[in-house]
Order: structure tokens, then C-alpha cells, then sequence
């Protein structure tokens, strides 16, 4: 709200686990880096748990993640 004046998420928000437990209709304990499609991190992005490491892994994952479930019905 600082910077843009207004909230850029407003009340409601998705984390990439519950999105991941949707794609792949599985449990939620089954959605931890070990269980998702390597095809979804970034071989570029460091695993390093510094905050702005593990933000931009993230999104890269999310972007990832997303590009898929949109792709048109046969492709991946």
C-alpha cells in the first residue's frame, strides 16, 4: 500500500502448495518440492533460503505452475 496506494492482492490470495494440491489433485502433504515435476523450479534460481532467492524461486514455480494449467488441452 505503500508504494501503490491501494492493496495489489486485496482479501484474497492463493499460496503455491494449495495451488500445486489443486493441479495435481493430491493431498497437500504432497505438494513439497520433493513431490512437484522437477519441470516446474528453475534450473537458473539458487535454493538457497534467502528471502529474495526463495521470492523469485517462488514465482518462477508459480509462473511455471500457471503456464501449464492454462496451456491449450494437449499441450505441456
Amino acid at each position: 500500500m505503500r508504494f501503490t496506494g491501494e492493496r495489489p492482492f486485496r482479501e484474497s490470495a492463493l499460496d503455491v502448495r494449495s495451488y500445486a494440491m489443486g493441479m495435481r489433485k493430491c493431498d497437500f502433504s504432497r505438494t513439497t518440492r520433493s513431490y512437484l515435476p522437477k519441470r516446474w523450479f528453475s534450473d537458473e534460481l539458487p535454493h538457497t533460503h534467502q528471502a529474495i532467492d526463495d521470492a523469485l524461486e517462488q514465482g518462477a514455480l508459480f509462473c511455471n505452475m500457471l503456464g501449464e494449467n492454462v496451456a491449450p488441452e494437449g499441450e505441456s
